[in-house]
């Protein structure tokens, strides 16, 4: 929560997802979730997307108003070793946010599995 309400822009703003879907048993749901969001002025944005896929990386392209993303960007990853990974009195930093700086061509980016990543674009 503390990522979502830090890292994120006060406006949310339309997305459109395309993803497989990540079935369980007779239960199924997108494999990938994403929200948008961006200041006031429209130059800062804050992009979030979870891999919800337990141990897979996943491929996955960012476009804005149809332009791929290229560059590299501020994000924020939350990851951990398994699905099963949490913090306790033994392990305090077992699943902790890591500070990045991603590399992004025509778009494409691979998350890593089960997790969420931010990441942070400036527009002119």
């Amino acid at each position: 929560m503390a990522i979502y309400a830090n890292e994120l822009e006060p406006r949310v703003a339309k997305t459109n997802l395309a993803a497989d879907a990540l079935t369980h048993g007779t239960d199924s749901v997108p494999v990938a979730d994403a929200v948008a969001t961006v200041d006031e002025s429209g130059k800062r944005w804050a992009l979030a997307v979870v891999n919800r896929h337990p141990n897979k990386p996943l491929a996955f392209t960012m476009k804005l108003e149809d332009r791929p993303l290229d560059g590299t960007y501020a994000a924020v990853v939350l990851a951990g070793d398994s699905p099963e990974a949490f913090n306790d009195i033994e392990h305090p930093d077992r699943v902790v946010p890591e500070n990045k700086r991603l590399k992004l061509e025509r778009g494409a980016l691979e998350l890593p599995p089960h997790s969420l990543t931010v990441l942070k674009v400036n527009v002119a």
